[in-house]
């Protein structure tokens, strides 16, 4: 999905707002924007999807301030909260004794906590969404059923998004695991905004069911190939089915999906009207589009 107009403005107000929280003097603040202007300008020229564009402005943020993760104390608080509200998520999902089922409300519980994301201008989130709206939630595009034919008894990647998000990937995994599912998880090799790394995954309890977790390689938001590792891209290779989470990965797949070639389902909040345009949907809606 290549960079709408409207991602522009989006991108600039959250490297603003981040490059504001750790410098205060006037001169260079203004040469910071100045230079994330530039940025932003020469990959829009370029017509590079937003993930691309939004990458190289963090990294400049990174850079500025002087943090290799800005985000830091917003993940570990995101995970904690997370991790108080796991028994909840869990006894949804177990109100059902359907494979199927099963399947499809841990979907819902992991696509969820997507709901926390700084990263997107204007997006708020409140913590009480998570309880309010766990039981009244569904799919507005819900490609689910096929995708469980699919992923059964299947080695699975599941591409984790952000943190505290991660931690109720771990409902999904187990549950992958109940189909006799081979998972690899895959996170961050660097900070990209909140989005999950190791430690996160760790701290989310994924090596206790999952049976690897893997870096990509890079800081790189979504999948962007010539930023991930050689390493990664063999992974990709040895699964059968891919389980994505997030906008960054849904705006990045399919542009570059010649090195995938396999079917993706991709789980993922639609937090603003491009993305919600190009799915079909409302903004705000739940997505579990599937991608053969």
């Amino acid at each position: 999905m290549r960079v709408h107009p409207e991602c522009i403005p989006c991108i600039v107000k959250v490297r603003f707002r981040e490059i504001s929280q750790h410098i205060s003097d006037r001169g260079k603040m203004l040469k910071a924007f100045s230079e994330i202007l530039r940025i932003v300008a020469e990959y829009v020229e370029k017509d590079a999807p937003n993930p691309v564009i939004a990458m190289h402005a963090f990294r400049y943020v990174k850079k500025i301030t002087g943090l290799d993760d800005p985000y830091l104390n917003y993940r570990r608080k995101a995970n904690r909260y997370a991790l108080k509200f796991l028994p909840y998520a869990r006894e949804f999902i177990e109100k059902t004794d359907d494979s199927y089922g099963r399947f499809r409300r841990a979907c819902i519980v992991s696509c969820l906590g997507n709901l926390v994301d700084p990263g997107v201008a204007g997006y708020k989130f409140n913590p009480k969404q998570w309880s309010e709206m766990l039981e009244g939630s569904t799919f507005r595009l819900d490609d689910t059923k096929r995708a469980f034919e699919l992923i059964r008894g299947k080695h699975v990647l599941l591409l984790c998004d952000n943190s505290g998000e991660i931690v109720f990937d771990r409902l999904l995994v187990e549950i992958l695991k109940e189909n006799e599912c081979n998972v690899t998880v895959a996170v961050r090799s660097g900070a990209f905004q909140n989005d999950a790394l190791m430690a996160d995954a760790v701290e989310a309890g994924l090596s206790k069911v999952a049976d690897k977790i893997v870096e990509t390689g890079s800081d790189a938001p979504g999948f962007i190939p010539w930023e991930v590792s050689r390493t990664f891209l063999k992974e990709i290779g040895d699964v059968d089915f891919i389980l994505s989470k997030g906008m960054a990965n849904y705006e990045t797949i399919p542009e570059y999906f010649d090195y995938i070639r396999k079917p993706v389902l991709f789980v993922l909040v639609a937090k603003c009207r491009p993305i919600a345009y190009s799915l079909g949907v409302r903004e705000g809606d739940l997505v579990a589009w599937l991608l053969e």
